[in-house]
């Protein structure tokens, strides 16, 4: 069997537990006692920027934000207090008190920025928050944070590295203590990745650090803790540097990346004493460098590694450097600000073999029963100069050899060439794979499982979500995608694939999967840092890349809109308006781009349209090419025209958000007028992207309303007549059909396409036991996209019945409305929503629907309950309409309707399984 070590667990397959023995039985058999207001509140966690206990804050005004939990139904804030103390330095005994916000009446719990003096760079902070509820409780909860280094001017250390391109670059440098420090921080970048040492040992738990980034405008650094690592007398100090996205090979060098130069790193090492005294050590001309035993790297082609090249010892103090050790060169800054990273990459979770191959002599193939991104973790022992090769791929052939056929032109070679002596264990430090078999030749003797483990790496974004069904196919589309997701957040970037010579940060990818992302995983940091990529890579012009961070700024609208559309959604999960208002000049310039790309209220076509579409397969018979079907990219002008208009509404600019309202109907109007045929009562297409072309003026609601039934009718009826039911359209058509549906009450039509068998469906390009999503409908290309996997919202949201309420962002409300299949008997998901933890699960049982919904404290919730009359529904073993914390709102298109506070609820319509099986 598969054995998963997992430091973030990975959503399991049954969500809320066993949901049929568990959750049912423990659950739903019966009701739960009311609980006393009087039981304790609590706060379950407190952030600093969405993050807890961070020491990479680098800005004066960071965001404090906080969970409560408690037992007692109908609980909310009422007011708060947030107090940011600077912690005692060395030889002080009193904290020095930076703010106290006093007691603020106010259910607010996010977005709380500091105030009062300033932030210090490189210090420690304390902070508690007390928050007061409506039963009269109050609870208080302390937590920490560090700043890095908030002024760029404080980088006192210079850029150093060799004098070429020297493979692996080695950097060192001993320094003395003549006292134990208390306290001691590096800050660090190498370009393009780089692995820090102190005293002989790895600093920190970070791989291939720092995130990518346009390097020119912008450079993330660490922060490392490295108190404990050093001593009184001789210490030292070392950089092993590789290539990343920073100095790329020549052959992949252009559209994908520009090469910037040689690997270059900044080191700043700031020690305090006990007796208040402190020293500061950078890096200079008085490092030492030398090649390393990386002898070839490249995040495309893999990592070559010579023990016998690496000095032992290199990063001790001890250790004598002076054969091939030369002073390190000081070239030129990349030129971007120095920033710190929110959201390093690291290994978040461990796999071992299911099973070794021997497809031919002296090959073995290790299959790690899932596609993963990574790399291996190797234990070998044999002669010195014997070399081991790995090389990685996603598929096999019937005979167990590699199918290499998805890396493209990446090679995904490894290669480590033994010290001898004794057992080693090695991992590439810089590169890269995506992969679920790594073929194994060189060995010496013969391999065991053992000797393998497969290392799973990502931005490390926490679990946020889980979900379950009682349909096999639904969980396994849902698993599949969240280890699809998983494995393109690389780097503080989300990336169309990480197998192949390409993994960029294509916007569409995201944009269409961003509701997904945030279901799954704790996505808040990670778009913070991302957005601010995008930001900075916005041109003179306005003009918004399709692919952020490169050098290339190439436009394409139905791409760049992921920048506007990321963003509303960040504010939809987190109600947080900094972001909105961070980022809100730039979205003016992109309207006012668009606007001067426009003639009439028109786009010209763009380079993608609806990509990856079922006529894409076969483009030769059915007349697909790029940016089909020509209305994509005035439809996408007018979404951000209508984004823009909610944006300034959220901020209050109530003029903007006129102007662009304005914008919107003008652009609306002259879309309906180009391409609406009113004969036929649909929109203008090639024949391939018919489905797209219908279902994306409806989901933006461009449709005259004396029109908009006949055009969802005439796409209801092809898909029927001529597609038999399934959906066809690309990337963009397969987000918003179920919007579309849902809006037009017919989600049993979504139902019905997600569990369609054969070709084109989930269930055909899931064939052969994949583990994650393929790039194209007839699981061809890439085997680990992850932007089909936009429709596992559509799970969390409709098919389990959990989802924010837009009207009330942040989940302050939200909303619980299952859709009940006919052949499904069970379905619950979970939220770690920016309030707490939110979730619904249902079943049918007896002829009767069971519903149990769990609110969070400081918010509420509006509960959509199949029946036909308010007395059929029960909660906790009484009339809903008697019971605590429910109010009966209204009846309407056979559901009962009830706004509960926050607790936990059970309801049961009586034979409300039998009676509304399928929602239409």
């Amino acid at each position: 069997m598969n054995t998963l070590s997992i430091m973030h667990p990975i959503p399991p397959s049954g969500l809320i537990l066993s949901f049929r023995a568990a959750i049912v039985c423990a659950l739903l058999s019966c009701a739960l006692p009311l609980v006393s207001a009087a039981h304790a509140l609590s706060v379950s966690s407190a952030l600093v920027d969405y993050q807890e206990n961070p020491a990479t804050i680098d800005a004066q005004n960071p965001a404090f934000s906080w969970k409560l939990e408690s037992p007692a139904r109908g609980t909310r804030q009422t007011a708060y207090r947030v107090v940011v103390d600077k912690a005692p330095p060395a030889g002080d005994a009193m904290p020095v008190r930076i703010w106290d916000s006093g007691r603020v009446e106010s259910s607010q719990a996010g977005a709380i920025h500091c105030k009062g003096r300033p932030l210090e760079s490189n210090s420690d902070y304390e902070w508690s928050v007390t928050v007061w509820d409506n039963h009269g409780n109050s609870a208080t909860k302390r937590a920490r944070f560090s700043t890095a280094l908030l002024e760029q001017n404080q980088w006192r250390a210079k850029w150093i590295g060799g004098g070429g391109n020297e493979a692996g670059l080695l950097l060192r440098r001993v320094f003395s203590l003549e006292k134990q420090p208390v306290r001691a921080r590096v800050f660090a970048a190498g370009l393009g990745f780089y692995e820090l040492q102190v005293n002989g040992a790895k600093a920190g738990d970070v791989v291939l650090v720092p995130g990518r980034t346009n390097y020119q405008k912008q450079v993330l650094y660490n922060v490392y803790d490295v108190t404990p690592m050093l001593r009184p007398g001789a210490n030292a100090i070392g950089i092993m540097l590789g290539n990343g996205w920073f100095d790329m090979a020549e052959k992949f060098a252009g559209w994908r990346e520009k090469k910037y130069g040689a690997p270059r790193a900044i080191v700043q090492l700031h020690i305090d004493y006990a007796d208040g005294t402190s020293d500061v050590l950078v890096s200079d001309e008085s490092w030492r460098k030398r090649p390393g035993p990386v002898t070839q790297d490249c995040i495309y082609d893999g990592e070559s590694f010579d023990a016998r090249r690496e000095p032992a010892g290199w990063s001790c103090s001890d250790f004598l450097d002076t054969d091939g050790w030369t002073p390190a060169n000081v070239p030129d800054a990349p030129g971007g600000g120095l920033r710190a990273e929110r959201v390093p990459n690291r290994i978040t979770a461990t796999l071992r073999p299911v099973a070794i191959l021997n497809p031919g002599a002296g090959v073995h193939v290790i299959d790690f029963g899932q596609n993963i991104a990574g790399w291996v973790r190797m234990k070998v022992a044999g002669e010195p100069g014997v070399t081991v090769t790995l090389r990685h791929a996603e598929n096999i052939n019937e005979d167990g050899t590699l199918n290499r056929k998805t890396n493209g032109k990446a090679a995904a070679t490894d290669r480590y060439t033994l010290r001898g002596g004794g057992e080693e264990t090695w991992s590439p430090r810089f590169t890269w794979h995506g992969f679920r078999y790594v073929e194994v030749t060189g060995w010496p003797g013969e391999p065991a499982a053992d000797d393998f483990t497969a290392c799973v790496i990502n931005s490390d974004c926490g679990p946020a979500g889980e979900f379950t069904s009682g349909d096999e196919l639904i969980n396994r589309i849902h698993r599949n995608t969240v280890w699809s997701q998983r494995g393109n957040m690389q780097g503080g970037v989300q990336t169309d694939c990480p197998q192949r010579d390409e993994r960029l940060g294509w916007l569409a990818d995201a944009h269409v999967t961003v509701d997904e992302a945030w279901c799954n995983f704790d996505m808040a940091a990670f778009y913070i840092k991302w957005l601010r990529d995008m930001q900075l890579m916005q041109d003179g012009d306005g003009a918004v890349p399709y692919v952020v961070p490169r050098q290339n700024t190439a436009h394409s609208i139905d791409w760049s809109a992921g920048y506007l559309i990321i963003a509303w959604s960040f504010y939809m999960h987190t109600g947080d308006v900094q972001i909105l208002e961070n980022h809100y000049p730039n979205f003016i310039r992109y309207i006012d781009y668009l606007g001067a790309q426009a003639k009439a209220g028109i786009l010209p076509p763009s380079r993608y349209g609806d990509w990856c579409s079922v006529a894409q397969i076969d483009r030769q018979k059915s007349g697909w090419v790029r940016g089909t079907p020509e209305l994509t990219t005035t439809g996408y002008y007018y979404y951000c025209a209508s984004l823009m208009a909610k944006i300034a509404a959220a901020l209050g600019k109530t003029e903007d958000a006129r102007r662009h309202e304005i914008l919107a109907d003008k652009i609306g109007t002259a879309f309906h007028q180009k391409y609406f045929d009113a004969q036929k009562g649909i929109y203008l297409s090639e024949e391939h992207a018919f489905q797209f072309a219908q279902l994306f003026p409806l989901h933006l609601g461009l449709v005259p309303g004396k029109e908009r039934r006949r055009v969802f009718e005439n796409l209801i009826t092809r898909m029927a007549d001529s597609d038999d039911g399934r959906i066809k359209a690309g990337i963009l058509g397969t987000r918003y059909f179920p919007d579309v549906m849902e809006r037009e009450g017919r989600e049993d039509l979504v139902w019905a396409a997600v569990t369609k068998r054969g070709f084109p469906s989930y269930e055909s390009m899931l064939a052969g036991g994949r583990t994650t999503l393929a790039e194209h409908w007839d699981g061809s290309g890439s085997g680990n996209h992850v932007m089909f996997g936009s429709i596992d919202a559509w799970f969390y949201k409709k098919l389990a019945g959990l989802e924010v309420d837009p009207s009330k962002p942040g989940y302050e409300r939200i909303i619980v409305r299952p859709h009940i299949p006919a052949n499904l008997d069970h379905a619950g998901a979970s939220i770690q929503t920016v309030r707490g933890r939110a979730a619904v699960a249902w079943e049918k049982t007896g002829g009767n629907l069971r519903l149990r919904v769990e609110v969070p404290a400081n918010s509420e919730a509006l509960v959509w309950m199949p029946a036909n009359a308010r007395e059929e529904v029960r909660e906790g073993g009484t009339s809903a309409d008697n019971a605590p914390s429910v109010t009966f709102v209204r009846q309407e298109n056979g559901y009962i309707v009830f706004a509960v506070e926050s607790g936990v609820y059970e309801f049961i319509a009586a034979s409300a399984a039998n009676r509304f099986n399928i929602n239409k």
